[in-house]
């Protein structure tokens, strides 16, 4: 993953910092050990942080009552059938403001 961002990424990092082409960097294999090695190092530091994180909500769904975790995901599967047919059913890309046909839907995905 770290090597297709670091394709995709520093290119155009360049080209955002208005440094001249260094072909030795831009090239699509430096570019892609650039990235993977950055995205080790971070995969490295993060990697406690998600495992403690883990363990957290696996601590807090052994202590839920069964009910509750039964009726939280009907829940949250017909939210999300619901969602996807207001989105399906209403045309909100079809709103003559472009903002509003953007964020409608994205907030209805949230809610």
């Amino acid at each position: 993953m770290g090597a297709v961002v670091g394709i995709f990424i520093i290119p155009e990092l360049f080209l955002l910092l208005n440094v001249k082409d260094i072909p030795f960097i831009t090239n699509a294999y430096s570019s892609a050990l650039i990235g993977a090695v950055v995205f080790f190092i971070i995969g490295k530091w993060c990697t406690g942080y998600v495992v403690n994180w883990v363990k957290w909500i696996e601590d807090s769904l052994l202590k839920a009552p069964l009910p509750d975790l039964i009726s939280g995901s009907f829940g949250l599967v017909f939210g999300l059938i619901l969602a996807y047919l207001i989105v399906n059913v209403i045309p909100l890309n079809n709103i003559p403001y472009h903002i509003f046909g953007t964020i409608i839907p994205i907030f209805l995905a949230f809610f």
